[in-house]
């Protein structure tokens, strides 16, 4: 039976298969775990920020009704008061007539709707349009209370005709009253913004794109809903469970299709529902858990393979009785015991760093969005503040333009008013704190106020020097709100011009307002007030920094206000908007995101240790299910019935020329890949390699497809994560530049990126040079090395310049640093960058046996500045990596050890190959240390005086020089045995010896012999290359 191309036993592949169903169940067990306690989490911390919500209802309903009462109040006022100015002009017959063209150009100048005078009966007497309603009917009787109670009448509605009318009245005489006919639609307005579940719930965020619905409580239907569509309809139909609505209770809900996290609370008639998207809640959970989960998976899937690659190597191999321990009835295996324990307990601490790294970044990431809610609400707080007050202030000075027209009006129609008696009883009619008149020279010739003599400034730097505008022709200014220069107090003054006689401008009037409501609401907009009670979490809070002197315009501890910030802790690069980063204030270190607004930056700040607190549970708990998921494996991989070696597979018989083992420097023999294989194209097959070479290239592989998912997360970065994403803000690069943990993911990202983008050009070089010729190859080769080098470099250069490094400085700084040690060390530099290129490059490795200069033996430290290699005598050289040069590589599966003997001339080769045949099997037998052969290489010289012949055997890097003087003696002895003369130079004076001739039967023998030697042989190279 087979697995992955290589034959193993049935007892293998079922252990294989249950093992990797474990991992699966384990799988899903941890991520089932993850998931659930993520997903808790995250639904924890919504529902703290929602039940925050919910508790601020009842404020937010009081707040509106407050606010539409006094709504309501000031628009009454203000038509109030447009009654009794009709009342006060009828009395005074300043410019009045009891006719409806009289009052029409009233209306025009009120801006009203109608104006009508009634009398005690309710009749009309004069109209400046024809009114729908008849004022003789009982529901007009509020206005007539003015002739009994001689003040105005109290506002009131009444829809006539399909029309709906607002009536203000204000008594003239006995007789007679003047009536404002106004319709509500201006209020109703204003009231559909601030008191409806529009105007409450509207503006009421939930997390970041969450929102606020009211269902009602008697029908079930939708009072409220962000989409208009939705209101009116039965929520029950749209999913919201009736069961589900209760007082306090948080619930998921499918809404109209959508699954959401929900908060409910009992508001008067209604149910308000807060709902935040269950996307929005497991935005970072999914990336968390999955790559917790694919690192467990890689731990998990390495510890198994590597055993089981052990096992079908122990099953080629005949396996070991030595490798087993008995343990009652079951044995244990102390080769994979040694080594997958090894590995898994690196691999826990991998799980424990990564899961702890992982939780950091989720925290960041909810955090991040906690702030960022925060930040939008207080953005928003400020921008409805700012909306109200512009609102406002339209108000104010629409409807107080329209007072001091009428005041002008009047004024410029009886100039005799314009005394302080007629002007106190005209300001209490128009409800206004002061109305001064000016000449058209700027003096101030009349004034219900105290001051006299009061002349328009011509300092630009007064309050009424912006009045000169009036004394140039001007119709009308609005001058806006502020201090007084005189009180003190906050005022709005507004002019408009007096028209003489002769239709001629004649000076102005001036009104002095007391904008109470306004004043208030600048109040609430000032930053104090914005930030103050805002609260994010546990301990955390607002402040901000004034841009313009960064100072602390607003921090909770108010003896930080007004102080500068870079004196306690801040950095002039944290100042700016969209800042997500850590700060350490006074001190404490933060996590914090800020806004910029017109004058400041507003920040929003959790302590550091506020958000670790969940991260070390979901982290031991991570770590602790996987201890016991590479508990069970480890044990049922270490532990059996019977050694797995008595069920052994057959041997594929598949070449493993290219692995060897070699000795290490602390006596352990390992596995390696000959020198000769290291620099083919054509890679090891996978039967070939041996158990270490298959877990590597397993891991590899894992980091390889982990490096291609980062990669293709970062280019497609917008399809992959959400915008509040914590890793699209890494990817972003918004952050600040230093060692922290966004500097850390992103050099990650960088690295794998490079790492997919350089292994791909690579890969590309590397079937180029498999398809052109001697020459291309040659190029192909040379850009990948090129390739290889500069992406190193690269990915240093700008992992250096995120962690904070001034690159530009480091290279100035490297260059002048090169100039010195140029003059005093550059051997040592030399050294080291020769040691570097040493590692890169791969052209030793400890371990192998090599050849520099004259000096053999076996590498056992590549260092900084030294590389050491022990030859077979225990003798150490110690040589500069910068003189390591000429190295020739022999590591192989077996090292080599040659006799060279001469032979007389006279002597028959023949005769001495067939006694070579013979005797090689003796002499296999007398030095054991012989691994293969002895081999016959035939003549290698035809010398002065002999012919020379070489005997070839292979053996251990360790036995080598023994075994040279060992096989010496043996052919010694041989010779000697056989009478063979090994000559020497000499001179011969007598007559030399008969040498015996070899026989037919010899001679054939000796062809035979030497045949096959050549065909044993013919892979076998000398250190010298000779074949």
């Amino acid at each position: 039976m087979e697995l992955g191309g290589i034959k193993v036993s049935k007892k293998l592949k079922k252990k294989s298969i249950i093992m990797i169903g474990i991992e699966i169940v384990c799988l899903v067990l941890l991520g089932v775990l993850l998931t659930v306690m993520q997903t808790n989490l995250a639904v924890k911390d919504q529902q703290r920020d929602t039940q925050e919500k919910m508790s601020q209802m009842g404020a937010l309903i009081a707040d509106a009704d407050e606010e539409a009462q006094q709504t309501t109040e000031s628009f009454d006022e203000f038509y109030k008061s447009k009654a009794a100015s009709m009342a006060y002009a009828a009395i005074q017959g300043a410019d009045f007539e009891y006719t409806d063209a009289k009052l029409g150009e009233y209306k025009e100048l009120l801006n009203v709707n109608n104006v009508l005078i009634l009398d005690n009966q309710g009749n009309v007497v004069a109209a400046a349009q024809d009114s729908p309603a008849d004022f003789t009917y009982s529901r007009f009787n509020q206005l007539r209370t003015v002739f009994k109670t001689k003040q105005l009448s109290q506002p009131f509605e009444v829809k006539t005709g399909g029309q709906c009318y607002r009536y203000y009245g204000a008594i003239i005489d006995s007789q007679h009253m003047a009536v404002i006919e106004q319709s509500p639609e201006e209020l109703n307005l204003l009231l559909n913004d601030i008191s409806t579940w529009k105007g409450i719930l509207g503006n009421i965020s939930v997390g970041l794109d969450g929102y606020a619905f009211a269902v009602s409580e008697y029908d079930y239907t939708f009072l409220y809903h962000p989409d208009e569509a939705m209101i009116g309809q039965d929520a029950l139909d749209k999913g919201v469970a009736v069961e589900d609505l209760e007082d306090g209770k948080f619930v998921w809900m499918t809404i109209n299709g959508e699954r959401m996290y929900c908060g409910i609370t009992k508001a008067e008639d209604a149910y308000i529902v807060f709902a935040v998207l269950e996307s929005e809640i497991i935005a970072s959970r999914n990336v968390t858990v999955a790559i917790i989960l694919f690192v467990f998976f890689a731990v998990m899937t390495l510890v198994i393979a590597y055993a089981i690659f052990i096992m079908i190597d122990e099953e080629r191999n005949g396996g070991s009785e030595g490798s087993y321990t008995s343990h009652g009835r079951f044995f244990y295996n102390k080769m994979i015991g040694r080594k997958i324990m090894t590995i898994s307990a690196v691999g826990l601490i991998g799980i424990l760093i990564i899961s702890l790294y992982m939780q950091t970044l989720f925290a960041l990431s909810r955090q991040s969005m906690s702030n960022s809610q925060r930040v939008a609400e207080v953005q928003q707080t400020i921008d409805v503040y700012a909306e109200d007050v512009a609102l406002i202030t339209e108000q104010y000075n629409t409807r107080y333009l329209n007072k001091c027209r009428f005041a002008a009006h009047v004024l410029s129609a009886k100039p005799e008013l314009r005394n302080k008696t007629d002007l106190a009883e005209l300001s209490k009619i128009l409800e206004i704190h002061s109305i001064n008149v000016f000449d058209s020279t700027g003096l101030e010739i009349a004034s219900n106020t105290p001051h006299r003599n009061f002349r328009i400034s011509n300092n630009p730097e007064d309050q009424s020097y912006e009045f000169n505008i009036m004394l140039n022709g001007a119709e009308y200014f609005i001058q806006e709100a502020q201090p007084d220069d005189a009180s003190g107090e906050y005022y709005q003054y507004i002019a408009v011009a007096l028209i003489d006689a002769e239709d001629n401008a004649d000076g102005f009037v001036q009104l002095g307002i007391l904008p109470i409501r306004l004043e208030n609401l600048l109040k609430n907009t000032n930053i104090e007030s914005a930030l103050d009670g805002v609260s994010v979490g546990v301990n955390g809070f607002a402040f901000a920094v004034n841009k313009e002197d960064q100072t602390f315009a607003y921090y909770p501890d108010e003896r930080m206000q007004g102080k500068k910030v870079l004196d306690y802790g801040m950095d002039e690069n944290e100042l700016h908007d969209g800042y997500n980063d850590y700060i350490t204030i006074d001190g404490e270190t933060y996590y914090t995101s800020s806004l910029e607004s017109e004058h400041y930056y507003i920040y929003v700040a959790v302590p550091e240790g506020e958000m670790s607190g969940a991260q070390l549970p979901i982290t031991m708990m991570a770590v602790g299910v996987s201890f016991l998921c590479l508990l069970i494996v480890c044990c049922l991989l270490m532990f059996s019935r019977k050694p797995d070696a008595t069920e052994t597979a057959e041997n594929d018989g598949s070449n493993d020329e290219r692995m060897i083992d070699v000795r290490m420097p602390d006596g352990s023999v390992k596995k390696t890949e000959s020198a000769a294989s290291r620099w083919d194209n054509i890679s090891i097959g996978w039967g070939e390699k041996t158990p270490e070479q298959k877990f590597f290239t397993v891991l590899k592989g894992i980091f390889a497809v982990m490096a291609v998912i980062i990669c293709l997360s970062v280019v497609f970065s917008q399809q992959f994560f959400d915008q509040s994403s914590i890793f699209l803000y890494v990817i972003s690069g918004k952050w600040e530049r230093g060692f922290n943990i966004f500097a850390i993911t992103s050099c990650v990202m960088i690295i794998c990126v490079a790492s997919v983008v350089t292994m791909i050009v690579r890969k590309i070089l590397q079937l180029l040079a498999n398809t052109f010729g001697a020459r291309g190859e040659t190029v192909c080769r040379l850009l990948s090395s090129f390739v290889k080098y500069i992406s190193v470099i690269a990915i240093m250069y700008y992992c250096f310049a995120l962690f904070g490094v001034d690159t530009a400085t480091l290279l100035a700084s490297a260059g002048i640093l090169s100039l010195v040690i140029g003059l005093g060390a550059k051997s040592l530099v030399s050294d080291i960058i020769a040691g570097l290129f040493i590692i890169f490059e791969g052209e030793f490795r400890v371990g192998d046996i090599v050849t520099v200069g004259d000096w053999r033996g076996t590498v056992v430290e590549i260092g900084v500045r030294t590389t050491k290699i022990e030859d077979g005598s225990k003798n150490i050289k110690i040589i500069n990596n910068s003189n390591v040069s000429g190295v020739i590589n022999m590591t192989r599966k077996h090292s080599f050890a040659m006799c060279d003997v001469g032979i007389e001339y006279g002597e028959s080769l023949e005769r001495v190959e067939n006694i070579l045949r013979e005797e090689f099997p003796n002499i296999r037998r007398h030095l054991p240390a012989i691994q293969d052969g002895p081999f016959y290489k035939g003549v290698v010289s035809l010398g002065d005086n002999s012919v020379n012949i070489r005997i070839m055997v292979q053996c251990a890097e360790g036995d080598r020089f023994q075994l040279l003087r060992d096989l010496n003696r043996e052919m010694k002895l041989i010779f000697d045995k056989h009478d063979i003369n090994i000559p020497f130079p000499q001179v011969v004076l007598n007559q030399p010896p008969e040498f015996k001739e070899s026989t037919a039967w010899e001679r054939r023998k000796a062809e035979e012999f030497n045949t096959e030697q050549k065909e044993k042989t013919k892979d076998l190279q000398d250190e010298t290359g000779q074949v």
